[in-house]
């Protein structure tokens, strides 16, 4: 069978394969038509994701990094992470 299989891929990481936010273009996305697409709250309530309104973020800056996340990362990538 011709093609690869995702499990014999080679995937690079993510930090690999992350460029600069200065090297794309920004994304100019049409506004959504709630036909074909929605905003990102009914997204978001339609993907049937269950999560408790309190619970906290998957995602966390570490202690006494939160300066270097804003002023490296976010002005680097693009976001904060």
């Amino acid at each position: 069978m011709r093609g690869g299989s995702l499990l014999k891929s080679k995937v690079k990481p993510d930090s690999e394969t992350t460029g600069y936010a200065k090297d794309f273009k920004p994304i100019d996305y049409p506004k959504p038509d709630g036909v074909l697409t929605f905003d990102l709250l009914t997204n978001l309530s339609r993907s049937g994701t269950n999560h408790e309104a309190n619970q906290p973020a998957h995602l966390r800056i570490k202690p006494g990094q939160e300066e270097t996340a804003k002023e490296y990362s976010n002005k680097l990538y693009g976001g904060p992470e």
